[in-house]
């Protein structure tokens, strides 16, 4: 009686042996036959994102080179559990790859090469980290082709955001601005400062892995500029002619420079002083002869209160004595007639 057994790498056999007998009353013994099988393995683990299970990843498999053992070219595609969980199966003795892929995250590391025969079994662990790509939104807020600091950045999400993200930045003194960190979607960015318009008034830039960061976001700042008006009348009749004078009041909040003006009433006793900043400034009247009521004003102007109307003024002219004694020999001389 003999034992005979097959044996082959990466193959198992059934039966595993077979022990026939021979003699000359069996005579030989054929049909002594085994059925191969080709072992399987298999390469499993996880994809994470801060260090929760990371679900709806796609994950590739294929065989590297000609690696011994891999009678043929295999390439799978499946799919991460909603825990994060992948396994390949039915793999046959070699050399694998394993990439993970999902738009707008990069994984840690970028591949595997796992190995698997009967003497390292199954590849188990083969893990990846996940990381949601960031971009970045950035421009410069210019005031007449100078950056102009100190101008608040606003930043809010219009569309495919997952995650809400609304900051507030502000600008260089060169006035330049950057948002960071930020996922991929559409936002909305508008720049405020008091005193200030800007054109455009926001901008709306996309950023995701194919457009990538969002930079050249810049706006352009107009300082905002206000009037002082109003008539000066005469007997309830507009008083032309008079010359009107305005300064700052001291260091009024807003007027960034010194502004001096002056100007004439109209014909209609109408004046108005134009280009000024925010702040308070003093106006008042003057021509020979007359006096006005009142004196002066001192109207503000600035983004919540908007130009001066009204600042009207009162003119009275002025009016003299001329006055006198008639004597006779030093004596007054009473009820004579005196004409001018």
């Amino acid at each position: 009686q003999y034992r005979v057994w097959p044996t082959l790498a990466e193959y198992t056999f059934t039966p595993t042996e077979r022990t026939p007998t021979v003699n000359e009353t069996v005579g030989d013994a054929s049909g002594q036959d085994f059925t191969a099988v080709l072992r399987l393995y298999s390469i499993s683990g996880t994809v994470s994102l801060e260090s929760a299970g990371f679900g709806g990843v796609t994950m590739s498999l294929e065989s590297v080179g000609d690696a011994e053992g891999v009678r043929i070219r295999q390439t799978q595609t499946i799919t991460t559990g909603t825990d994060g969980f992948y396994e390949f199966t039915g793999l046959v003795a070699g050399r694998y790859r394993v990439i993970p892929a999902l738009a707008e995250y990069t994984f840690d590391p970028i591949e595997r090469t796992p190995e698997v025969n009967e003497t390292l079994g199954d590849a188990t662990d083969q893990d990846f980290v996940a990381t949601r790509k960031t971009y970045s939104i950035s421009g410069t807020v210019s005031l007449q082709a100078s950056g102009l600091g100190g101008v608040e950045m606003s930043l809010e999400p219009v569309s495919g955001v997952l995650a809400a993200q609304t900051e507030t930045v502000t600008t260089a003194s060169d006035g330049s601005y950057s948002f960071t960190g930020l996922v991929s979607g559409q936002y909305r960015v508008w720049p405020t400062l008091a005193e200030y318009t800007f054109t455009p008034t926001e901008r709306t830039p996309t950023v995701n892995e194919t457009v990538g960061d969002a930079s050249g976001q810049d706006f352009a700042a107009v300082l905002r500029l206000y009037s002082i008006s109003g008539t000066v009348s005469l007997d309830g009749a507009g008083f032309g002619g008079v010359t009107m004078s305005l300064e700052t009041v001291g260091g009024a909040e807003g007027a960034r420079i010194r502004q001096t003006q002056t100007i004439t009433t109209g014909t209609d006793g109408f004046y108005e002083f134009t280009g000024l900043v925010a702040g308070q400034y003093r106006v008042w009247p003057t021509m020979t002869e007359y006096t006005f009521s009142p004196t002066e004003r001192t109207p503000t102007v600035k983004q919540e209160l908007g130009n001066a109307t009204g600042q009207d003024f009162t003119a009275t002219l002025n009016t003299y004595s001329i006055s006198g004694t008639v004597t006779c020999n030093s004596v007054g001389v009473g009820g004579i007639s005196v004409l001018l």
